[in-house]
């Protein structure tokens, strides 16, 4: 020990002399880059200045501190641009009237022309005879199909201007949407008695052309709203300008601060260096100034030094104790992951494939545990037979099974929301019916806010169709728009409900007659074919005696109906609600079966100049009678 402290008596003595040999290296470079911040500066003065004291802030918090106020944002408005979309509005409302007019000018040869348009819609429908008054074509005079077409032929010089008409037409929307958002912006920057207040159009809110033509009207103090308008955007115009000047001189000041934060770096290394300097030299000199009493310290520090080993030594211990607890957790997590699944994957699977046969249908699932266990499955004709499910099982049924696992999951987990991502891609449209219904029809996510996202538009009006109209019209649809050569995203936030109940009595408070027929026959179709004939199995017979006019004709809506009411009114039907159902039932068969409403809801209809009106409160009452149906379904 005594040597060991020798040697360290002659190290503190070398150490001494480098450290002062240090000092002076550092005073020489504390010189030279005082001169390079500030010729004939001294050190102490340029620390002074650049970090300053408890009294003044120095250099670099001040340039700080300005650089933290924010630069106000700009408008981007300009006079040019303004004046140039007036004149794209002025310009494009002027062709736009011109074509409305040569359209209106030949509204004789609009009207044929649509009429021939529906004549050739119609041949498909009905290709051999013709489609007004029935005769075959082999006996009429004039070929109706022929002559539309060649009509049409002769009429593609409006369908040119109606295009043009149309382009002109989102041309001019577009524009004044456009000129709406600059008025917007000007109200945010001047919201205080702004004239132009009148004017704002409200968010998702689409300008007209009386509107824009109200912005060339005088107001009482002698200008127009555009001439406000156009004063207030060379006013941001100058605003935006200064913001410019002011983020150049906020550029500087940051090159600047830059700097002189380097200058502040280097003050810190050469401040670092002596300090560890003065340090050193301080513990050197005291380690030779009490060399002979520094036998009594060491031990004691030995003793110090004995403690701290001890506790590293716990800490590790207790940190390899803590690793091995996390290792055994996530060995064990994919079985706490998968418990007690099996039994809801095995409902779900089986509801999805409800229609399959019973051997296509699943005894039990086996969940893979590591990560080379296999997925195992059995089947309910051979329970005790396991597969391997990626070996025997369709890429529609695969498909099944994992949309099964995830639903099994959320039911285990309570999860009060349930999100899919076109779950029903690439599976056959059999399978896509059962699981909607046991999406939206079983009780399995009752209480569960759905959020779906679909291609299908198809499988998206089925969605509607099988839930109530109560239950329709509380979900949020969103549709996502075709682009049209837009570089953004159009999104519908309006969309019209697919239910056609729902959009049956839209129709209808919209005095729209004709088009709440069209729904109403649909949404009697689905609720007699779908929810009413599947009523009538569950609680009586189902087994129906329907005429069909031909093999390929469909059944005929009033037939069915009236057959169903039939079975619904008999003494031995059971259901609890049945009056509920009979009632609006029979209230829709109320109606002569020869009536203009009934031959429309039997077969559809198609154009016929002087039809007479269909009768609004007749309507009402079918629509109506529809609504009672579906709440009493539900």
């Amino acid at each position: 020990m005594l040597t060991q402290k020798r040697q360290a008596l002659t190290g503190a003595q070398q150490q001494l002399q480098s450290c002062n040999n240090d000092l002076q290296q550092i005073a020489v470079e504390e010189l030279r880059l005082a001169n390079q911040y500030r010729e004939g500066a001294t050190f102490s003065r340029m620390v002074l200045e650049l970090n300053g004291n408890d009294e003044t802030p120095g250099v670099i918090e001040r340039l700080e501190t300005e650089l933290q106020q924010p630069v106000a944002a700009k408008s981007n408005l300009t006079s040019i641009a303004l004046e140039t979309l007036g004149n794209s509005i002025t310009t494009t409302i002027q062709e736009l009237t011109g074509k409305q007019n040569e359209l209106a000018a030949a509204s004789l040869q609009v009207s044929f022309k649509q009429l021939y348009e529906a004549v050739s819609q119609v041949q498909q429908s009905s290709p051999s005879e013709c489609p007004a008054c029935k005769t075959p074509l082999t006996e009429v005079s004039v070929n109706p199909y022929t002559h539309a077409g060649q009509e049409l032929k002769k009429l593609q010089q409006l369908a040119a201007i109606q295009q043009d008409a149309t382009r002109l037409g989102q041309s001019t929307r577009q524009s004044l949407f456009q000129l709406s958002q600059i008025i917007n912006t000007c109200l945010k920057c001047y919201p205080q008695s702004n004239p132009i207040k009148p004017y704002e159009v409200e968010d998702n809110g689409q300008p007209s052309i009386e509107w824009w033509n109200s912005l060339l009207c005088r107001l009482a103090d002698g200008y127009t709203p555009w001439q406000h308008l156009a004063s207030q955007v060379q006013h941001l115009e100058e605003n935006d300008k200064k913001i410019d000047q002011a983020t150049e001189q906020k550029s500087n000041k940051k090159s600047e601060l830059n700097r002189l934060r380097e200058y502040s770096r280097q003050i810190t290394v050469l401040q670092t260096r002596r300090q560890t300097a003065n340090a050193a030299i301080t513990s050197a000199q005291q380690l030779i100034d009490n060399f002979q009493n520094d036998n009594a310290q060491l031990i004691a520090d030995v003793e110090v030094e004995k403690a701290l080993i001890s506790k590293n030594q716990e800490i590790a211990s207790g940190y390899a104790s803590f690793v091995r607890k996390l290792n055994n957790y996530s060995n064990n997590l994919p079985s706490q992951l998968v418990a007690d699944l099996g039994e809801k994957v095995v409902t779900l699977y089986n509801a999805f494939n409800r229609n399959d046969s019973n051997s296509e249908k699943l005894a039990n699932v086996t969940l893979p545990l590591t990560q080379n266990e296999r997925l195992k499955i059995a089947f309910c004709n051979n329970p005790n037979q396991a597969y391997d499910a990626l070996h025997v099982l369709s890429e529609g049924h695969i498909r099944c099974l994992g949309l099964a696992i995830l639903l099994a999951k959320n039911l285990k987990e309570n999860a009060p929301v349930l999100i899919f991502d076109d779950p029903v891609n690439a599976i056959d449209d059999d399978h896509r019916e059962s699981i909607r219904r046991t999406l939206f029809e079983d009780q399995y996510f009752s209480d569960k806010q759905i959020l779906l996202t679909c291609h299908g538009e198809e499988f998206f009006k089925d969605i509607q169709t099988l839930l109530s109209a109560q239950e329709a019209s509380q979900a949020k649809s969103f549709s996502f728009l075709p682009r049209l050569e837009e570089p953004h995203i159009r999104v519908d936030f309006n969309c019209a409900s697919r239910n056609y109940i729902l959009a049956a009595r839209g129709h209808i408070n919209h005095n729209e007659v004709r088009e709440a027929l069209t729904k109403s026959r649909q949404a009697l179709e689905s609720l007699a074919k779908g929810k009413v004939w599947r009523y009538v199995s569950k609680y009586g017979d189902g087994n129906l005696s329907l005429k069909l006019r031909s093999p390929s004709a469909p059944i005929e809506l009033r037939n069915l109906t009236d057959q169903l009411r039939s079975k619904i009114g008999k003494q031995d039907f059971s259901a609890p609600n049945k009056e509920a159902v009979f009632i609006p039932i029979d209230t829709l068969l109320g109606f002569s079966g020869d009536s203009r409403e009934w031959r429309y809801l039997n077969k559809g209809t198609h154009e016929e100049n002087d039809r007479a009106e269909f009768d609004r409160h007749t309507v009402e009452t079918i629509v109506s009678a529809l609504e009672h149906i579906d709440a009493a379904l539900e």
